[in-house]
């Protein structure tokens, strides 16, 4: 500034027509080298500053890592004590209804709370690494241009955040901030809790004890009997001490291990088992079992659920923070803002110092010869910038050098984000086409011109857009079922810039042999020892036509399609795995009939590819499950027989195959007015007695299931016809139950597709190999008027 405004008077005093002054050369060279000094220094202030940054955001990551890990071992807690529940449920639940119940209810909150917990943490994660990287960028432009409100308003925040942690850390239970985002229970409360389960576990124990010493009562050697160990205290505490136990006592999730030596089995009399030395009922064996192993079960998870009750995983991470990096990232902060103050403060003055005893010293020399020729002088056209062409020189070095420095380390900070995002980036390409697609402007046509006379009748309901949809002859269906050539998904075209490279609901996806792929309403698999994909699905490819008057829409049955591929784009036609029979109008496959929704899973067991399929009539009143084999994932398939499953009525059904290798049967049942699902016998053959039903009085069909961290999803769709309509996911801890709804899956795109599910309806979900957590939604979006026009395998 001073420099400026030397400039300023000295061409206010001149004008035009002041005389150049010559300086010597050793002058210039002087100011030249000072001012280079000064930039190498400041430019080395700025790396030690720029280090001491980068150390302090290393710090805050940390600190970041302390909390949210804190919250990752409190759902890992969670999932292993909902793990345990889920086990004593299973072992109980034919004994004690009841108690299995309440199981259930309490393994129902604990996913709640993991959810809350795992939903907090994305969230607030993602915001505190902005927050950091915003940090660490205002801390680059105060070096730059020194914004001191801005930076001590940063170290405050810095001291306020660890003043209420600190609190939190004395008393938990006091009301701060942090109590909405970091509750924990009353002391009171949990250890109540802890005390009835200590309670109830030692007076179990101690009964069994007191019943085993009465049976060996007449064994002279009364040191020889065994006692079950009791981690708890007695009361009034009933604290969990594992030391209590005696030092040959067993554990009780051992005891059925002994007490087979003890059964008496049905087939044997009482008085042989009573020879024996067998007093003990297999009956009353198999409850035992149940209880101790559930029992045991629950002493495990004790300390984990000591944990979760006492907060002990928030208050450690607050602790860690408060005890050991508060005060590090305070003063790491502190010395930053005032270093990088000090440094650049000192700079500036001993620049502008340099600058105006150059500007003096000119000015003297350069203002007396203006003073005596100013007036006179007529020849000299020339201005005074030549008087300053060093000092501009340097101020112009100035300048660039900080430019360039400060452009190199932004370069270098957006590199990592650069290389963070562009997997991303690059995953995304086709679901922003979706969206582009999606949000199209869709335009309902104007109402049909009527005749005079009709317009005196009651006024026609205006038409929706899922009449729109429904309505073959509408003006917009182009945009439900675009033309073939129109919207053609044709992988072996490989063009730059094709848009038939992308894909997105609704397009005509052909194979390798340029034919629409027809697999609807079916499944994908994944086969280990090919490494290839097959995709099975109905073969829809004859007139569409109504049975009688009222029937719905149909086509004569063809069979099940398949189709192969290596990367679940390119699919080659493996033809007709399992046919139709045209002659025979008493089978099951005749083509008057109804085949829907073939799913395939593999027996790892009998190494045989097993179909199941909805089997019905043309009136839909057989309302039955079938089942074909093959010894090949392309078949052919051999048609076994069929039924309905746990004596009731089946239509559409899915099968899911879980990670024991225990396949289920899910399927719409009582005229789709509930679920119900049952595990398949080792062969997959046939259903077990075994069947729990879900969703009573929903009104739900066409499940998807899938599976993710351990918890069970299913995507249905509301029992609509033809129509399409808002899907739904729910979610459960058990296959068996009891499932709760999560609400619409759909996202992206406008309110009328979320509201439509793209107007498809649910068949399958594909996890994907290689990327945990990712999954595929597929689904049909079905044309009633030319079901052979549907839009199978609409990938989400």
């Amino acid at each position: 500034m001073l420099w400026g405004q030397q400039h300023l008077q000295e061409y206010m005093l001149c004008g035009k027509s002041s005389e150049i002054v010559e300086h010597s050369n050793s002058s210039y060279m002087i100011v030249f080298v000072l001012i280079v000094c000064f930039t190498i220094y400041a430019m080395i202030a700025s790396g030690v500053i720029i280090a001491s940054n980068q150390k302090s955001l290393e710090r805050t990551k940390k600190l970041e890592e302390t909390i949210f890990g804190a919250g990752d071992d409190a759902c890992q807690t969670i999932g292993k004590i909902k793990l345990t529940l889920i086990q004593m449920q299973t072992f109980i639940r034919q004994f004690d209804s009841k108690t299995s119940h309440l199981l259930d209810l309490i393994t129902h909150r604990l996913r709640k709370e993991s959810l809350t917990i795992q939903s907090f943490i994305e969230k607030t994660r993602e915001s505190c690494d902005r927050a950091l990287q915003t940090l660490y960028l205002v801390n680059l432009v105060i070096v730059s241009v020194n914004l001191v409100l801005l930076v001590s308003g940063l170290g405050d925040f810095i001291w306020d955040t660890c003043s209420t942690m600190k609190s939190f850390n004395e008393n938990p239970q006091k009301n701060n901030s942090l109590e909405a985002i970091l509750p924990c229970p009353k002391s009171t409360y949990s250890d109540r809790t802890l005390a009835q389960i200590g309670f109830s576990v030692h007076s179990l124990i101690t009964m069994i004890n007191s019943k085993i010493s009465e049976a060996f009562a007449t064994n002279e050697d009364q040191h020889s009997i065994l006692q079950l160990c009791d981690p708890f205290s007695t009361a009034p505490n009933y604290s969990y001490s594992p030391a209590n136990c005696a030092k040959n006592s067993i554990p009780l999730g051992d005891l059925p291990s002994i007490l087979p030596r003890f059964i008496c089995y049905k087939e044997n009399t009482s008085e042989s088992c009573l020879k024996d030395g067998k007093f003990v009922p297999e009956a009353i064996y198999v409850i035992t079992l149940a209880y101790s192993r559930s029992i045991q079960d629950l002493i495990n998870i004790y300390p984990d659920l000591s944990s979760l009750m006492q907060c002990s995983y928030v208050k450690e991470a607050i602790s860690e923070i408060v005890g050991h990096q508060c005060k590090p990232i305070g003063l790491s902060t502190k010395y930053l803002i005032e270093g990088g103050m000090v440094v650049y403060s000192v700079n500036c003055i001993l620049l502008d110092v340099e600058f105006c005893s150059a500007a003096n010293e000119n000015h003297r020399l350069h203002v007396f010869k203006c003073n005596t020729n100013c007036l006179t002088n007529t020849r000299n056209q020339l201005t005074t910038s030549h008087c300053y062409a060093v000092g501009s020189k340097c101020s112009i070095s100035t300048v660039v050098w900080t430019l360039v420095g400060f452009l190199l380390l932004y370069t270098l900070i957006c590199r990592t984000y650069i290389q963070n995002k562009e997997k991303h980036n690059n995953m995304s390409i086709l679901l922003r086409e979706l969206e582009q697609v999606e949000e199209e402007n869709i335009q309902m046509p104007p109402p049909r011109k009527r005749s005079p006379r009709a317009t005196k009748r009651k006024p026609r309901r205006p038409n929706t857009l899922i009449g729109e949809f429904l309505d073959e002859s509408s003006q917009i269906r182009h945009v439900f079922f675009p033309t073939i050539k129109m919207a053609v998904v044709n992988p072996m075209k490989n063009i730059t810039g094709n848009d038939s490279l992308y894909y997105y609901p609704g397009r005509i996806w052909l194979d390798t042999d340029g034919n629409p792929i027809q697999a609807h309403g079916g499944c994908i698999l994944y086969d280990e020892e090919s490494k290839t994909y097959y995709w099975y699905g109905e073969y829809k490819d004859g007139p569409t036509y109504h049975a009688h008057r009222k029937g719905a829409a149909r086509v004569d049955v063809i069979g099940v399609g398949c189709y192969s591929s290596k990367d679940l784009w390119t699919w080659k036609s493996e033809g007709i795995v399992l046919a139709a029979d045209e002659k025979d109008e008493t089978h099951d496959l005749h083509k008057l009939n109804v085949l829907e929704r073939p799913k395939v899973i593999y027996n790892d067991k009998t190494k045989k590819y097993v179909m199941w399929m909805h089997i019905d009539d043309a009136n839909y009143t057989k309302a039955s499950i079938g089942v074909a084999t093959s010894d090949s994932p392309t078949g052919p398939f051999n048609y076994l027989y069929s039924k309905r499953p746990h004596g009731f009525d089946s239509r559409d059904m899915t099968i899911f195959k879980d990670d024991d290798n225990i396949a289920y049967l899910i399927y719409s049942s009582l005229d789709n007015t509930e679920l119900h699902i049952g595990p398949l016998d080792s062969e997959y053959l046939d259903v077990t007695q075994a069947m729990t039903r879900i969703l009573i009085g929903r009104h739900r069909e066409a499940p998807a299931l899938f599976k993710h961290e351990g918890t069970y999803y299913m995507i249905t769709s509301r029992c609509t016809g033809w129509a399409p309509n808002e899907a739904l996911v729910h979610a459960a801890e058990s296959i068996m139950g009891p499932w709760e709804v999560i609400g619409n899956p759909c996202i992206g795109g406008n309110k009328a597709f979320r509201l439509t599910t793209f107007f498809a309806q649910s068949t399958y979900v594909l996890p994907l190999l290689g990327l945990p957590g990712s999954f595929i939604f597929m689904a049909d979006r079905w044309s009633p008027a030319d079901l052979r026009d549907s839009r199978g395998g609409v990938y989400v």
